[in-house]
């Protein structure tokens, strides 16, 4: 994994960090999921995920559907993420 993709993600789902998470809690799980989905794949990413909300927080959710090599990916991707 890239480096510059993971830096590349983080910023700009951060930049949306406050949009999707108010999608999420108002119910607007496509619209969130969508825009997240854009996100991972403009920057090379086909992860499987899941978005939920958990005692009033929005929570993104990496899965690797049990494949190990996936799973290290999102381990790199998760080391790279600012605190948000």
């Amino acid at each position: 994994m890239k480096e510059s993709a993971a830096h590349a993600f983080w910023q700009a789902f951060g930049a949306e960090a406050a949009a999707l998470a108010s999608w999420i809690r108002a119910g607007s799980l496509r619209q969130a999921f969508e825009r997240v989905e854009s996100l991972l794949q403009q920057n090379g990413f086909d992860f499987a995920f899941e978005l939920t909300e958990e005692s009033g927080k929005a929570v993104l959710v990496l899965t690797p559907e049990g494949d190990q090599e996936e799973a290290r990916r999102i381990d790199q991707l998760l080391r790279a993420a600012p605190g948000i």
